[in-house]
């Protein structure tokens, strides 16, 4: 009786200094104080930063915890400036975080002038800088509209492509917050056209009368899941009709819808899953990214295409010394319904943001590919620039970061129906050279690369893209 007694003792003072060591080791988060955020909801910023009050954190890794909360919320988009002050406790058992913030400029009602072509290099390189290729307008959009990140964007605009467009996206509105919708409706039409590939180059078509040639029209909605920080979920559902002239359907490319019909109507599903565990949404530089997405085209009431692709997608990212980083992405997608596919539909890679480095001029269709794109960056440049004090609080400061990036990239596009012409499917290409990349705002992401392909072709290459 007394042995067990006594390794009761024993056992419970044991468990006793244990928890007081663990305790020794741990914070508590005890409030979170912001300021600066005029339209920016609280519960927005603890859900993008990943910290809350209440949460235990690792004393040994305060410093990283809260540099981490600090790119997750810059990388949002949300914010110009952001600081993290932390103030302890006497006793060293809480701690408060005052955040400091400068917020975006979040509403941009402005007059359109975009490019009807993939990208810049494009439209300057294999039509001349033509402004019959111009698109312009006017859109209004606002991506923080009630504090929630709620994304709105009202499009009108006409010159090479007329257009009108209305989206909203409207995250943790039901269930723990977790839950969000969103919807859109679309409608273009087009007075010249892509009808075809060869040598991996559309070439395009335009009537003398100047008729139009294809008109698109979608409408759909979608369901948003964010349980968390770092996961992201969509399932949309949209209706597609696409009309062509009779010209193309029976002259130009009968096999643009197939059989030379000249509509093509059909329900289309998505789901997309992302988990992103990157420092730096933007401009990622350590950490990783797992995408997973299931398209399926053909679906309910109209069975004119039947298409189902898998993607995968890995994005890997190490940071080392302090200014350099190393990044690997790769991406990979399936058709599994093996029927020919309409010419429409058909699109590989050269047509996103996802090209291999040197081949923006090219297109690569078809319904299978894998990618490799790495490079290795150094920070070279970084500071912030005052500007005139009149100006909005928003924009009144420019922080500027600025990168030297290597590019190594490879891929290889599968395409069993429309090869004959275009030498760059079914087989492996590279492309290599080096970049140089300007972040601005901590949203605006401009980059000058020069290329060089497999075939020896050299050029220099323009990109940009936004955080929002």
């Amino acid at each position: 009786m007394f042995r067990h007694f006594l390794l009761k003792i024993i056992f419970y003072s044991f468990a006793f200094c244990l928890s007081q060591s663990v305790i020794s080791q741990t914070i508590v988060l005890d409030t979170i104080i912001v300021s600066g955020n005029k339209r920016t909801q609280l519960e927005t910023i603890y859900r993008e930063g990943s910290l809350r009050p209440g949460d235990i954190l690792a004393k040994r890794s305060l410093n990283e915890s809260f540099e981490n909360a600090k790119q997750q919320l810059l990388g949002t988009g949300l914010f110009n400036s952001l600081e993290i002050d932390p103030v302890y406790s006497l006793d060293s058992t809480t701690v408060i975080l005052n955040y400091t913030c400068v917020e975006n400029w979040y509403l941009f009602p402005v007059p359109i002038l975009e490019l009807a072509d993939r990208n810049f290099n494009v439209w300057w390189q294999e039509f001349n800088g033509s402004p019959d290729r111009l698109i312009y307008g006017f859109r209004v959009a606002h991506y923080n509209l009630t504090g929630r990140r709620d994304k709105m964007k009202v499009v009108l605009h006409t010159g090479y492509t007329r257009k009108a467009e209305l989206t909203y996206d409207l995250p943790n509105i039901f269930g723990n917050g977790d839950w969000g919708l969103g919807a859109n409706l679309f409608y273009s039409d087009r007075r010249e056209i892509g009808y075809i590939t060869e040598n991996n180059k559309p070439l395009f078509y335009k009537d003398e009368d100047e008729r139009v040639l294809l008109k698109r029209f979608r409408a759909g909605a979608k369901l948003l899941h964010r349980p968390n920080t770092f996961l992201d979920q969509v399932f949309r559902v949209e209706f597609h009709q696409n009309t062509i002239d009779d010209i193309v359907a029976n002259t130009l490319n009968p096999d643009y819808f197939l059989n030379s019909k000249t509509q093509l109507k059909f329900f289309f599903f998505e789901y997309d899953l992302q988990y992103d565990r990157t420092d730096y949404r933007l401009y990622p530089r350590d950490g990783y990214k797992l995408r997973f997405n299931v398209k399926k085209e053909g679906m309910f009431l109209f069975n004119q295409i039947d298409n189902t692709f898998l993607e995968g997608n890995v994005s890997l990212f190490r940071k080392f010394w302090s200014r350099c980083s190393v990044g690997s992405r790769w991406k990979a997608r399936t058709n599994l319904s093996k029927q020919i596919m309409p010419y429409s539909n058909n699109s590989g890679l050269g047509w996103g943001s996802f090209i291999v480095t040197g081949y923006d001029l090219y297109v690569m269709d078809g319904p299978d590919y894998i990618i490799s794109k790495n490079h290795f960056n150094v920070s070279v440049f970084e500071t912030t620039i005052k500007l005139f004090d009149w100006l909005p609080k928003q924009i009144r400061s420019v922080p500027v970061q600025v990168f030297v990036r290597m590019n190594y990239d490879f891929a290889y596009v599968n395409e069993p129906t429309y090869s004959e012409t275009n030498s760059l499917n079914n087989t492996w290409f590279y492309g290599y050279g080096p970049a140089l990349d300007f972040i601005l705002f901590n949203n605006y992401f401009f980059s000058m690369e020069y290329g060089i392909t497999q075939q020896g072709e050299r050029g220099y290459y323009f990109n940009s893209s936004i955080a929002f």
